[in-house]
């Protein structure tokens, strides 16, 4: 009796050790299992805290990066991922307010803003137009107006630099006192003329270049009035003329007149010379009014000084396309630009070469 007594109470005593230790085993799993959970759950949410962190700085550097050039402009990746999945296939346009682009210097605007303002000088007379709007002033004028910018190309082509090709030393012009000076640079029966003035012993350019035309048989030694070449050298320019309107020159000038007339009589005293008389009074001379080329004009002084009636003569300076008898001829609208600035002050002269 009492053994089985012991053996039965050594079995509930067994059998309650057993539920405890079930009852421990289970409550440690399920405090395992909520532990973890909240474990899970706290880092998870720790992660997106540190991620909208990272956003946050990314954002905010990128905010700080740009607000110097366009803060306006610039994109975060959030807003670019908002775009793309609002509108994922529609093709956004640059943007174009606000930016900043470039200047392009056109040729225009170029010359405009390196071109200084011509300097003036109060105690002297203003400098001659040379826009064509003034180049024929009203009559009763004797001087040109005040000087607009030349329309003609800027000769690159240094004073210097074309008398070095010639038979001339600086030495040689300046001894002459031409204080300015047409340039004639032939090739075949073409030519540049380029115009240069002497300020403050430097040659500088006018800014005139255009193409001219000499004699129809070239350059070189002239042997007579009609014989087709233009003189090579270096010569006075005299006086303007013109036919119809006065342009605006500060040279002397002369209206050709129906009694004009240039002698080219070898016979004559007045050989060579410009005249003022009726018709039939000498046996050979120029009417200078039926000639076309001679519209407007100016004197170029070869053999007009102790002449000698073997070397021909009648050589002008004058308006043309087209091969000459003798002289030099330009557009008529160049022709008003040269005679614009030529000034009988600074002694005039014409290098043909």
């Amino acid at each position: 009796m009492s053994l089985t007594c012991g053996e039965g109470g050594l079995f509930l005593k067994n059998k309650a050790v057993i539920l405890t230790l079930t009852v421990a085993v289970t409550f440690l799993t399920v405090a395992s299992i909520i532990i973890f959970a909240v474990y899970s759950k706290q880092r998870d949410n720790g992660s997106g805290s540190r991620s909208d962190v990272s956003d946050t700085t990314s954002s905010h550097s990128q905010t700080e990066s740009y607000v110097a050039v366009k803060p306006t402009e610039r994109a975060t990746e959030k807003n670019i991922e908002k775009a793309a999945t609002e509108a994922p296939t529609e093709k956004k346009e640059p943007a174009t307010e606000n930016v900043y682009e470039a200047p392009t210097m056109s040729v225009e605007i170029s010359t405009d803003f390196y071109k200084p303002a011509p300097a003036v000088n109060p105690a002297s007379p203003t400098e001659p137009d040379t826009s064509e709007a003034t180049a024929k002033p009203t009559e009763g004028d004797t001087v040109p107006s005040e000087p607009a910018e030349p329309a003609t190309e800027y000769s690159e082509m240094t004073f210097e630099r074309l008398i070095a090709r010639t038979n001339y030393s600086l030495d040689d012009i300046n001894a002459s006192g031409c204080g300015q000076m047409v340039v004639v640079d032939v090739y075949g029966a073409q030519a540049n003329v380029y115009m240069f003035t002497l300020e403050d012993d430097v040659w500088k350019s006018e800014n005139l270049k255009c193409t001219g035309w000499i004699g129809r048989n070239g350059a070189g030694e002239k042997q007579s009035v009609d014989d087709g070449i233009t003189p090579t050298g270096f010569y006075e320019i005299g006086d303007a003329f013109f036919e119809d309107e006065q342009p605006s020159t500060w040279l002397n000038t002369f209206k050709i007149t129906d009694n004009t007339y240039w002698v080219t009589d070898t016979e004559s005293d007045m050989y060579n010379k410009k005249v003022e008389a009726d018709s039939g009074e000498f046996v050979a001379a120029k009417h200078m009014i039926e000639d076309e080329a001679l519209e407007y004009g100016c004197v170029i002084e070869y053999n007009t000084y102790d002449t000698d009636k073997s070397k021909g003569g009648a050589v002008f300076m004058e308006c043309g396309d087209i091969p000459t008898d003798g002289g030099i001829a330009v557009t008529e609208a160049d022709m008003l630009k040269y005679l614009n600035v030529l000034n009988a002050t600074k002694k005039p002269h014409i290098l043909i070469f």
